[in-house]
Formats: structure tokens, sequence, C-alpha cells
């Protein structure tokens, strides 16, 4: 059974007053050891909705907060690298360039919105039937070709392919670059936001780009 329904995640996305997500850590007090400099743009932690148009190029695309989980994306990257890597000699020096987490969610809503001529009950028909099935799926790239472009198009970082998402469901898009103990490298991210069993869409998203970027590393 899917975790939430398109109702729940039509909460998460327009940011109404839910309570953050609680991701369940042991002895996270133990990787406060680990240094992190963030030196992220200060818009990579503010959400951000990008248009409201339906006829916009950036409709229903949104940059997600810090503060959406508990701990924030930042800690929890500081506390899974101590986990990976606490067995170093060294200390572990986490210099963090980008860290920011997108949703797309364009064909999910302009269905709804065109479901909703037949009124609110044919607006959650079509939402509801939207497929939202989609993968997991990242890909290591060049945080030079990211920088580059420019603020007015910086919805165009959460667009994919077709083949990262054929059914065009919502899904979460996320970015991070860090150099780890003098490594560095950059990922990007697509993870469902409907998924099978009792996990957090979001949570998941967020704990397996941490994962897969801290292992990318050995590679």
């Amino acid at each position: 059974m899917k975790k939430i329904t398109i109702v729940a995640l039509m909460y998460f996305l327009v940011g109404c007053a839910v309570a953050p997500l609680t991701i369940e850590v042991s002895d996270l007090n133990k990787s406060e050891s680990v240094t992190v400099t963030d030196l992220r743009p200060d818009s990579e932690s503010e959400k951000t909705v990008f248009s409201l148009l339906i006829t916009s190029d950036a409709y229903a695309i949104y940059r997600n907060n810090d503060e959406v989980t508990i701990p924030t994306s930042v800690r929890l990257l500081q506390h899974k690298a101590h986990e990976k890597l606490s067995g170093n000699t060294k200390p572990v020096d986490i210099k963090l360039y980008h860290f920011v987490s997108y949703t797309n969610a364009q064909s999910t809503l302009r269905a709804g919105a065109v479901g909703s001529i037949f009124g609110a009950i044919g607006a959650g028909i079509a939402t509801a039937s939207k497929n939202q099935d989609a993968n997991f799926s990242y890909s290591v790239i060049d945080s030079t070709s990211f920088e580059s472009i420019p603020e007015d198009k910086e919805y165009t970082k959460a667009y994919f392919s077709a083949a990262e998402n054929p059914n065009d469901a919502t899904v979460f898009i996320l970015y991070l670059d860090a150099e780890v103990n003098g490594s560095r490298k950059m990922i990007r991210t697509v993870a469902p936001a409907v998924i099978e069993g009792d996990d957090q869409p979001y949570v998941t998203a967020l704990e397996k780009t941490i994962d897969t970027f801290l292992t990318s590393l050995d590679t």
C-alpha cells in the first residue's frame, strides 16, 4: 500500500502547517565531532514556490527548506559521514558547497487542474488516478554546469528526463556537492514522492541521497 495519499502529498508540496518529519537517529550526539563548513548559497536552505501559474514552465516546482526534517539534512549528512568514516585515523572534515532538494509535481497538479473543470470530485479523481510510480536513480554531475544555471532559471534544476521518470510522476530531485577529507564529488538524485511501505518518502529520498554520495566517494 502506498505510504502517502495524493492529499498528503499536496500538503507537503504547498507547505501547509504540518510538523517537520522526524528521522529516528541513534546516538546523534556522537557525530558532533565531524566538522561541517556550510558554504552553500543561503537560498538552498529556504523554501520557494517557483510559480503558481499553470502555463508557466516553473509551475508546481518547489525548493524544500532544511527544516522539513528533524534533524536537518545537513545534520543528517554530518551524522552519516561519522558513521561511515569514524574508523579513519584522522578527524572527518566536510566542506559543503551545495545541498538542495526540489519537488517537481507539474504533471500531477496539472492533471488536477484539468480535472477541476468537473469540480472538486473531478480534481480528486484526476490526481488520484495519476501514475506515481518512479524509481530512485543518481548520477555524478559537474558542479560548474550546476552553478552556471542563472537564478531566474533555477526551476530547471528540478527537470527530469523521460528515462529517469517515464510516468511523469511527482518526484524529489536532490543535489549534493561536498568535499569530505579532501575528496570532492557532486551527485544528483531522482526519488519517488510516493512509495510502498511505512517510510516517509522524503526521508527515504534524503537518506538514500546521502548514503549514495558517501558511497560514491570510494569510486
